[in-house]
């Protein structure tokens, strides 16, 4: 399987600071980091096959659609498009919800300044990487006794 993190962090004009932290986190002993790479329909290109990503539609506008990456246990998700430039990430909640989960997302244009729109921003058509990590490791790692 190809490293979908060094192959992301090559060429790609996303945040230095979550590569970063991947970086770091594929370091520490117990992480287990896994990644994939989805195209916009939220189906695996490459990668760990135990990511899946969901899609729901969204009843009311039928251009948004939003993602959520299923459980897996002990496993928190880190995701990102491949190509950041213009690019906004809104999250959103279920119908029941009062607030908001960082679960849900989807990307859209960033609208330009001085033009009204109406409706909603229909979804940015955008391959994405998910990485999965075991926050459990990062606590163990951090409550270690320093030397």
């Amino acid at each position: 399987m190809a490293d979908v993190i060094s192959t992301v962090s090559g060429g790609m004009a996303i945040g230095q600071n979550i590569l970063q932290f991947l970086n770091f986190v594929r370091n520490v002993r117990g992480a287990n980091v896994i990644a994939g790479l989805f195209d916009p329909n939220g189906n695996l290109k490459q990668g760990d096959k135990r990511i899946r990503v969901l899609r729901h539609e969204d009843r009311e506008d039928e251009g948004s659609r939003w993602y959520e990456v299923e459980d897996l246990e002990d496993y928190t998700f880190v995701r990102f498009p491949v190509v950041g430039s213009g690019i906004a990430e809104l999250i959103g909640a279920k119908e029941e919800a009062t607030n908001p989960e960082a679960r849900y997302w989807r990307w859209v244009t960033q609208g330009l300044p001085g033009r009204i729109y109406g409706g909603r921003a229909p979804n940015v058509r955008v391959d994405f990487v998910v990485v999965g990590y075991r926050p459990s490791a990062l606590v163990k790692h951090f409550s270690r006794p320093t030397r």
